[in-house]
């Protein structure tokens, strides 16, 4: 039974404050990334969104990161860890109490493995929820209209069917000076105006409504168009008409600017939001529906193509007549040849009798008409009407025949390609659980080669580490959607890979390898130098 022994204690000890730390670092760096993207920053910014909202999405864009996150801190850590114990002389130090590197590196190991077991169960239960969470809250902000913001001197058309523009704005807020609007709710163009020598606003009714006070204003409304239509040639035609006051009010409806929550309903049906078990039934259902449609597009065509399935019928039909004692004395290439010999003259006789009609009456032919064997031009006057309209027809079903497909396999393709992506959620919580022990097994081992703990070269090797992993997921993820490969080969390429590499960095350390020491290459340049020299010697 595995008992933890001072040694283990200090060595997870030692591990376990790097890899917090890394766990932070890392996860605000991917956080920092995804909300650098322009599309997003456009998302967010302008929108009025109080702390409380960002907060929340901060919170959930962090959740959704951590499958992403851990293998780069477990990688970090363990470099860290095991390059500080070899720069302090510990590793040397416990090697020469008899304990081998295996040995040593087996407490984190182990840790490694349950943070795999975690990473798994989490992308398995919590991250669906945290998905649907954040894409939720992430397409409500989309949803909300900008904040309201009036600038001074600047024509704001946020509010609906309104355009205002204010000379000056009060510190308060809410005092206004050469107040401008433009009422387009006609959509009539600039037609109707109000200016008001001041003014004040404010919210109500828990900031759904917007009111607008106006002093001492004038509104200009323009009726050319209108009195034109309405007046005589000889009636007089009042082209605007003027109001003056002293005081009014508007009240504008803010609801635009609320951001609603939308049902969790609208998004649970998304891939990204299903565990193990609803991605299952997911690819079953998928599967189901592009066996459907395989079978349906063959039923279609066979309305098409009748003669040939009739024809291939009645071969298969003839085979199965024949006795089996007398089959196995017959070549199957002569059984071939007489009953294609007896299906041909059939069909033929059933031609000149006309007993022959294709499904669906496609091309109806006349009794008198038998199309000839022979290869015809029909662009030759030569050819009578009736031949001409045939072939008329023929090139129009094939054309019909080449869309309906053309429409079916498009169909196809995009049930196959959604089947590809359901499979690339599916194994994602298998190989980010895996990714874990696989840059564990690479870290450690490289840590004690390198011998150096800090931040520096550990984080410049494990950015390096990190993003050919990164690559290699991306690129195997793109050839399982677009078919290229085996979803099984795209999609644990990268885990293999690695893994094989971190179990050659473990050999070298068990060596005691110096594959990172300059010295080593130095000698091993000398010594190349010498043979060359000698060899040289010897020719002369």
């Amino acid at each position: 039974m595995f008992r933890l022994k001072k040694i283990d204690k200090l060595l997870i000890q030692a591990f376990v404050g790097p890899f917090i730390l890394t766990t932070a670092v890392v996860t605000f760096i991917l956080l920092i990334q995804q909300l650098a993207d322009p599309e997003r920053l456009e998302q967010l910014t302008g929108k009025g969104l109080g702390y409380d909202v960002f907060s929340e999405l901060i919170l959930l864009m962090a959740m959704v990161l951590v499958p992403v996150a851990l293998p780069l801190a477990v990688l970090l850590g363990s470099l860290i860890t095991f390059g500080n114990l070899g720069e302090h002389f510990e590793l040397t130090a416990i090697k020469s109490a008899g304990i081998s590197l295996v040995r040593a590196l087996r407490p984190i190991m182990l840790f490694a493995v349950l943070l795999s077991i975690f990473s798994f169960i989490y992308s398995d239960q919590i991250l669906p929820h945290s998905n649907l969470q954040f894409y939720r809250l992430l397409w409500d902000i989309k949803q909300k209209s900008p904040a309201l913001s009036i600038k001074e001197g600047i024509f704001y058309n946020g509010l609906p069917n309104y355009t205002i523009k204010i000379g000056y704005k009060y510190p308060d807020g809410k005092g206004l000076k050469d107040v401008m609007i433009y009422n387009h709710t006609t959509n009539m163009g600039n037609r109707e105006l109000i200016m008001a020598d001041s003014g004040r606003m404010y919210t109500i009714n828990e900031d759904r409504y917007l009111v607008l006070e106006l002093f001492r204003g004038k509104s200009y409304h323009d009726q050319v168009g209108n009195a034109a239509m309405s007046t005589n040639a000889g009636g007089s035609q009042e082209k605007f008409v003027t109001n003056t006051f002293q005081k009014s009010q508007m009240i504008f409806n803010l609801s635009s600017f609320v951001m609603n929550t939308t049902d969790n309903s609208a998004f649970q049906g998304h891939k990204y939001m299903h565990n193990l078990r609803q991605l299952l039934v997911d690819l079953d259902s998928l599967k189901k529906k592009q066996s459907y449609e395989t079978k349906s597009t063959q039923n279609l065509m066979r309305g098409s193509y009748a003669y040939e399935f009739r024809y291939t019928k009645d071969i298969q039909k003839k085979k199965d007549d024949i006795p089996a004692n007398i089959k196995k004395n017959i070549e199957p290439e002569k059984i071939n040849k007489v009953i294609n010999k007896d299906t041909q003259n059939n069909t033929i006789k059933n031609q000149n009798n006309n007993a022959y009609q294709p499904q669906n009456n496609v091309f109806p032919i006349e009794k008198n008409l038998i199309p000839t064997q022979e290869v015809r031009d029909f662009s030759k006057p030569s050819i009578t009407p009736t031949e001409a309209q045939i072939a008329y027809r023929a090139v129009t079903q094939a054309r019909n025949i080449q869309a309906t497909l053309k429409n079916r396999v498009d169909t196809e393709n995009t049930i196959k390609k959604e089947y590809r992506e359901c499979l690339i959620e599916y194994y994602k919580k298998f190989t980010y659980a895996c990714a874990c022990f696989t840059m564990f097994l690479i870290g450690a081992p490289l840590g004690s080669i390198i011998k150096k703990g800090g931040l520096g070269v550990p984080v410049l090797v494990s950015v390096v580490f990190f993003i050919i992993y990164y690559l290699m997921t991306i690129a195997g993820e793109k050839w399982v959607k677009e078919g290229a490969v085996h979803h099984l080969i795209g999609m644990w390429y990268p885990n293999v890979s690695l893994f094989l590499i971190g179990l050659f960095f473990l050999r070298q350390a068990r060596n005691d390898s110096r594959v990172f020491e300059s010295d080593m290459y130095w000698v091993a340049l000398d010594r190349l130098k010498k043979r060359f020299s000698l060899g040289k010697k010897l020719k002369n």
